[in-house]
């Protein structure tokens, strides 16, 4: 990929939503879901929280939780 391209990417990509991908499934999901490279990716969490960002997804991990909202099982509503 060339600079510009990369450029592109990081451009294009909104940083909530790229932030939401990554809270729910990490570096996985992520590189999963964008197709980038690892310098891309690192790219992408700097633009959508940086240190912030890994933080919290690190205390997701802790806590065994996933982010967003789970489907409710009997009733089919979202649960928080």
């Amino acid at each position: 990929m060339t600079p510009s391209s990369v450029r592109n990417v990081v451009a294009s990509v909104d940083p909530d939503e790229f932030r939401e991908v990554f809270l729910r499934g990490g570096w996985k999901l992520a590189e999963r879901t964008y197709g980038v490279s690892t310098a891309v990716l690192m790219q992408l969490i700097v633009k959508a929280g940086g240190a912030a960002l890994l933080e919290e997804r690190r205390a997701l991990q802790r806590c065994g939780r996933k982010a967003g909202p789970r489907l409710g099982h009997i009733s089919g509503q979202a649960e928080g």
